[in-house]
């Protein structure tokens, strides 16, 4: 007989899930969850890094999650791969494109696919262009 944690877990896991298939931007087949104490962990593999990071936000999302471990790989399809010069590039011309944010101001920086930003905004609304238009 589970216990009143355990039910609790389990009714938050279903709702972690449900929340999840129903996202349009998330492609939740591959995602494996877990709760324990209101501390959900995902598994498993998404094709965009894009989808990671909206998975995380509708998981935090919601009432009763306690923390989340996103330990979600993103396995993206060889015709899709870059390597750290392309990712670098395709940024800087993300950043570029973006009106809200003066040129030069922000700067990026990429290894093994890990990507920095530096500079200074003046506004919090450029800081908020930039992360978008990275992700």
């Amino acid at each position: 007989m589970l216990d009143a944690a355990q039910k609790t877990d389990a009714a938050l896991r279903q709702a972690v899930q449900d929340a999840l298939t129903f996202d349009p931007r998330i492609t939740a087949a591959h995602i494996g969850l877990t709760a324990n104490a209101g501390i959900i962990t995902m598994t498993g593999t998404v094709p965009r890094f894009i989808e990671r990071y909206h998975a995380g936000q509708v998981v935090l999302g919601l009432q009763g999650v306690r923390g989340l471990a996103d330990e979600l790989e993103v396995n993206v399809p060889g015709q899709h791969r870059r390597d750290d010069e392309g990712i670098v590039r395709a940024l800087t011309a993300a950043l570029d494109a973006n009106s809200l944010i003066p040129p030069g101001q922000i700067r990026s920086a990429v290894h093994a696919g890990l990507i920095t930003l530096s500079g200074e905004c003046d506004w919090h609304d450029q800081k908020d262009a930039a992360e978008q238009s990275t992700r």
